[in-house]
C-alpha cells in the first residue's frame, strides 16, 4: 500500500502548497517554546503572569491532504487515474 505523497508522485514539501497561515503559527509556537521566549513574550507586553512554557497549548488542525488535493487540482496530475490507484 503507497502513501499519498507516492500515488501522486509528490515529492516537495509541505511548506511549497501550504496556503494559510498555521505554518507561521505553529512556527511561532515553536519558538515560544524554546529558550524561556514565551516568558520574554508576556515579559515585553506587560503581563505579570508566570509562564515555564509547559502550560499553554496549541492545537492546528492536520490539512497536509487538502492542500495537496488542492495542489493537485493546479497540476498536470490525472486526479481520474490516480483516484483509481
Amino acid at each position: 500500500m503507497n502513501n499519498i505523497r507516492t500515488i501522486l508522485d509528490f515529492e516537495a514539501n509541505y511548506y511549497s502548497i501550504n496556503r494559510e497561515e498555521r505554518n507561521q503559527a505553529a512556527v511561532l509556537y515553536y519558538a515560544l517554546l524554546n529558550n524561556n521566549n514565551a516568558q520574554s513574550f508576556l515579559d515585553l507586553i506587560g503581563d505579570t503572569s508566570s509562564c515555564d512554557g509547559k502550560d499553554f497549548g496549541i492545537y492546528f488542525e492536520y490539512a497536509f491532504v487538502r492542500d495537496l488535493w488542492r495542489n493537485i487540482e493546479s497540476s498536470h496530475t490525472d486526479i481520474n487515474e490516480k483516484n483509481q490507484q
